[in-house]
Order: structure tokens, then sequence, then C-alpha cells
């Protein structure tokens, strides 16, 4: 009796431990102005894939690069993706940080300032997106379906209304500065180039 008694509370104590790191995790998948995911996140994600009509388990999983038992045991809450794992589906539901994650007090201060220079770069980029495919001659639909992007994700990107980490990145040089005085640089291969060549063109008429 006694050995099954210790064995229940060593199997509860591994669990009270498997659950810190679980939520340890939460805290360190997050990009800069959050403090951790929601409890309920994996929920999240399974009712937007299933509501949304965002395919099965498996096309999505092909989609963002992981197996589809991956993606089952990440919308089951069982365990914490990478982040740029999780920016990628969240890409992929057409959902933003906001939907999964809890905003930091400070993040929430930046927001408040309609002044930030943070959401003044992204808004300008998100112009220089918006001319550059314009100037290309190209309609939002076909620059997201050459982009691999949706058409909502790239319509968001131009409003300056999304940060994604697939799209935009802090310059590299700028870490020990303040996150409002980051620079904003377009990582994504494809909308890099469209807007490098709109900015020759700019600069040479």
């Amino acid at each position: 009796m006694w050995d099954g008694h210790r064995a229940q509370m060593e199997q509860e104590q591994q669990m009270a431990a498997d659950d810190i790191k679980l939520a340890v995790s939460r805290h360190r998948a997050v990009p800069p102005g959050f403090v951790g995911l929601n409890a309920n996140y994996g929920a999240i994600l399974r009712d937007r894939r299933k509501v949304g009509r965002y395919g099965k388990q498996s096309v999505v999983a092909a989609d963002i690069g992981i197996a589809a038992t991956a993606l089952s045991r990440i919308e089951n809450g069982h365990v914490i993706p990478r982040l740029d794992t999780l920016d990628a589906l969240l890409v992929r539901l057409n959902l933003d940080w906001g939907a999964v994650a809890i905003v930091s007090d400070d993040a929430i201060k930046d927001e408040a300032d309609a002044g930030s220079r943070r959401r003044d770069r992204l808004f300008d980029l998100g112009q220089d997106i918006r001319f550059a495919r314009r100037h290309l001659g190209m309609t939002l639909r076909q620059l997201s379906s050459l982009a691999g992007i949706s058409l909502a994700h790239l319509s968001r990107l131009e409003r300056g209304a999304n940060a994604s980490m697939l799209i935009y990145q802090e310059h590299p040089d700028d870490q020990g500065l303040d996150r409002d005085e980051r620079r904003i640089v377009i990582v994504h291969p494809i909308l890099a180039d469209c807007v490098k060549r709109w900015n020759q063109w700019e600069t040479t008429n």
C-alpha cells in the first residue's frame, strides 16, 4: 500500500513539475511586447483552423513545415511551439499575436501612444510595400500569391497593422537601444526585393 501511495505522490509531483515547465515555456515563446501565451492558446488555434475552414491538420502542418502530430499537440496545449513555428502558424491562420498572447503593460502603453515611432515605422514600411506593389503593376492578390502569404495578411501589412516576424525584424545593430528606437527592416525576400526596386526607381526619377 505504501509503495502505491508513494508512486501516486511521485506521479503528482511529476505532473506539477510538467505544469511549471509548460508555464515557463509559454512565457518564452512570444516576441517582444508580450509576456506569455494565453493558457488556452491551443484551443484558440484549433477553433480558428476549424471554424475558418483553413484545412485539416495535415494540410496546415505541411504548409508551415511541421508534422501533423506536432500540430495536434500544439492545438491540444501539450507542447509550446518554437517562436518561428508559432509565427508561421499565426500567419497561415490569418491571426495576430494578440489572439494567443498576453500583451505586456509596456506594450499596452505603446499601443496607446498614437505617435509611437515604432507604429510610424510600421506604417511607413506598409506604405513602401503598397507603393512598390502599385509601381510594379500588381494587385493585392497577385503579390500575396507571389509572396506566399494571404491577401488579408498583405492588406494588414500595407496598413501598418501587422508586425509579423516572417516579414519584419528589428535591425540587429539596434538591440542595445530602447524598443521604440530600433529600426525595423523587411526580411521577407519577395517583399524586400519589391521595395528595393521601388526605392531605386524613386531615387532616379
